[in-house]
């Protein structure tokens, strides 16, 4: 999963309401005219990159959504793609 497609903004988590996540946020780093969000997800890092204006700050509790259509899933022993 690329930063790019985990997305903190209300429009994505209403359209992507299947594959919303809960995260806490570690770190947060404001890059210009994007945001990085260095979450923790039930023990997994995952990175959003979020628009500027994220009023999402370290420590906070949120939830995020996935791009479902860009999710790789790759077996752990054989580091193939899992297809569908």
């Amino acid at each position: 999963m690329r930063p790019e497609h985990v997305h903190d903004e209300p429009e994505y988590i209403e359209r992507y309401v299947d594959s919303c996540i809960e995260a806490d946020v570690e770190v947060t780093e404001l890059m210009g005219n994007e945001t990085f969000l260095y979450l923790n997800a039930l023990g997994s890092n995952v990175t959003a990159r979020v628009a500027p204006t994220s009023k999402t700050k370290a420590g906070d509790h949120v939830k995020v959504a996935l791009v479902n259509s860009k999710i790789h899933i790759f077996d752990k022993e054989t580091e193939l793609a899992i297809v569908n």
